[in-house]
């Protein structure tokens, strides 16, 4: 399991199966979105908790953007899927 620690205490966490990102009670509501290198939309979620989790394992292997989002923060980070 891969860990990268974004600003305001957002984490995300991610293998080859699941994806999960931690945000802290303050940032909820917000949204996570998953997008492919070419930028093209692959899945959002809105986060109601301090934790959510995406399914990855059917997604092709490659780099992906992760975006966590509300009216106080914009985050982002890229993630490797290997085989």
């Amino acid at each position: 399991t891969i860990q990268i620690d974004l600003v305001e205490s957002i984490k995300i966490r991610y293998n080859r199966y699941e994806l999960i990102v931690q945000v802290p009670d303050r940032l909820i509501p917000a949204k996570a979105s998953l997008h492919n290198l070419h930028g093209a939309h692959v899945q959002t979620k809105v986060i109601k908790t301090t934790e959510c989790v995406f399914d990855i394992s059917g997604l092709t292997p490659g780099i992906y953007v992760v975006s966590v989002y509300n009216s106080v923060v914009h985050e982002a980070a890229k993630i490797v899927i290997s085989y």
